[in-house]
């Protein structure tokens, strides 16, 4: 959940922004939609349960790391999950999929940017606590 006020805002006439999941939620459907089919995807594949596995232990790891020991056994599990993963990106429909998910994503970023500048101008500070 966000939460912003105007710092000169009263509390009866308050320029207010407030956005929740559900906003979000009901500006765009599709991430949803997206997880769905690669859900469906990975489930009909003959290795499902190993795609699952490597899935989940990648989700383990931070790859932002700045530890070179963490950021090395990053490297040697992608390494292991490239020989089981990599088949999957060559399909047109899991590529395509995986591209319409990111661009959604950037563009619901987009938007609550868009609402922030709207409700409180081009030069907005937010001071989180």
């Amino acid at each position: 959940m966000l939460f912003m006020m105007h710092e000169q805002s009263q509390p009866g006439a308050g320029r207010i922004l407030r956005n929740t999941s559900m906003s979000r939620r009901r500006r765009h459907l599709g991430t949803k939609i997206n997880r769905d089919r690669e859900t469906r995807f990975f489930k009909h594949q003959p290795n499902a349960a190993d795609i699952k596995r490597v899935r989940i232990e990648l989700s383990k790891n931070n790859c932002r790391t700045i530890s070179p020991m963490e950021f090395e056994d990053y490297i040697s599990q992608r390494r292991e999950a490239r020989e089981i993963l990599g088949p999957l990106y060559e399909d047109v429909f899991f590529r395509k999929n995986c591209w319409s998910s990111s661009i959604e994503n950037q563009r619901d970023k987009a938007l609550l940017g868009n609402l922030i500048r709207c409700q409180f101008g081009p030069n907005w500070l937010a001071a989180l606590s």
